[in-house]
């Protein structure tokens, strides 16, 4: 039954298709408002860092079960030389709170001949605003914003900005932006399979959006409604016992 107040709760309800629905200006305000809160608001901080230490923890470990003890220890011990060496579990939080905070973590797989390592690959965290399309109206049905699908859905083509756009005096035009294409972008491609299938335990609820908007966005107006009704409580108190008064007393 419709009534009054649940019609004024309903009014901003659409048909939009989700791909309409998380268009790049949605995306754009929602990672926003979530990096704000996040930032600002010590509850969320204090739920995404959980979720990213709880998913994670000190990462991953590689255990081999060949029947060569030696080669298991001496992999073993490579595989965690190597971890520690690229930052590999702050890397994956990182991508994990992103996740729930921007609605998407990339990554490229490059090599870096600095590592100390005899294994030379290195993982390059790519921030969500980074990879889209400056001139999305000369792509075709099956691509989206940033990423380009074949026939199948399966991602063939990433198109990264070579800066942030929110950086100062970046040209987020077309000649700004890496284009990787199949055979190059094989191994980008392993790694968005990778930051989606391993660090998000939550398949995307609406499939055909493609490009996803912060796992956080639901919850952003009951975080800043918390958040101000703790803030007024304490003020509150400490206007009561004279405590404000007190500090602002000593700023002067």
């Amino acid at each position: 039954m419709t009534t009054e107040e649940n019609r004024r709760h309903w009014a901003a309800a659409d048909g939009l298709s989700a791909r309409a629905a998380n268009s790049p200006e949605v995306r754009r305000i929602l990672r926003n408002r979530a990096r704000y809160e996040v930032v600002n608001n010590s509850y969320a901080r204090g739920i995404v860092l959980t979720l990213a230490n709880d998913c994670v923890g000190t990462g991953p470990r590689l255990q081999m079960l060949t029947s060569n003890a030696e080669a298991n220890r001496r992999i073993e011990q490579e595989f965690s030389r190597w971890a520690k060496a690229v930052g590999l579990a702050e890397k994956l939080r990182t991508m994990r709170v992103a996740r729930a905070q921007d609605g998407e973590a990339f990554a490229i797989l490059t090599s870096n001949s600095k590592l100390p390592t005899a294994e030379q690959l290195d993982l390059r965290l790519v921030e969500a605003d980074q990879v889209c399309t400056p001139d999305l109206s000369v792509l075709t049905e099956n691509a989206n914003d940033g990423i380009a699908f074949d026939t199948a859905g399966n991602p063939v083509e990433y198109h990264v900005l070579r800066e942030h756009p929110g950086a100062s005096g970046v040209d987020c035009t077309q000649d700004s932006t890496r284009r990787l294409v199949p055979g190059r972008v094989q191994r980008l491609v392993r790694c968005f399979v990778l930051a989606k299938r391993k660090l998000d335990v939550h398949a995307p609820i609406i499939h055909n959006s493609r490009r996803l908007h912060p796992l956080s966005a639901p919850t952003l107006v009951q975080l800043t409604g918390f958040f101000f009704s703790v803030d007024e409580k304490l003020r509150s108190v400490c206007q009561g016992d004279g405590i404000i008064e007190a500090f602002a007393g000593v700023d002067s």
